[in-house]
């Protein structure tokens, strides 16, 4: 399933930078999150990695968590998460971008308890928004984002997001 989500991610990339308005570029991030999502809040470490244009981009993101928190006796800590956005960028002079984002993801949570412990799934429709400001000369930033997500199972959650980003390529 990872494999297939991470080729069709790609393949998206790939085939959408030619709609991309001006001059294509690419980025990438690492990334500190904290999901927020019924009382836990499960911290993750990540990358971003995207292509875009002037307004328009693709993002494909994974993190790992590097938490673990105390749920009604049993210890919760966020496996992995993964997921693709589309990109919608409104530059704000040479050095800043705001930005709006949806996509599709998936999460693993462990928890465990009692000596025993499980594996839970699920998959998510999420849109956040952001900004970055990048230092003189464009290639390095600093990133701030937050991300709401729907559960297909059902709930919602809150990601907020710092991150260092770096741009390969283009302006």
């Amino acid at each position: 399933m990872k494999t297939l989500f991470a080729a069709a991610a790609a393949a998206a990339m790939l085939v959408a930078a030619p709609a991309f308005a001006g001059e294509v570029s690419t980025y990438g991030n690492l990334t500190f999150n904290t999901l927020n999502t019924g009382g836990l809040n499960l911290q993750s470490l990540g990358g971003r990695f995207g292509v875009r244009g002037q307004y328009l981009g693709a993002e494909a993101e994974g993190s790992f968590g590097i938490s673990e928190e105390d749920y009604g006796g049993a210890q919760v800590k966020l496996s992995n998460q993964y997921g693709v956005y589309a990109v919608a960028f409104l530059p704000s002079g040479d050095d800043v971008d705001f930005f709006v984002r949806g996509g599709y993801g998936h999460a693993e949570v462990d928890v465990s308890a009692g000596g025993g412990s499980v594996t839970a799934s699920d998959s998510m429709w999420s849109a956040g928004v952001g900004g970055q400001w990048f230092s003189q000369g464009g290639k390095n930033g600093v990133r701030f984002d937050v991300t709401h997500s729907w559960w297909d199972a059902g709930g919602d959650s809150d990601t907020i997001s710092i991150a260092y980003v770096r741009k390969f390529g283009g302006k």
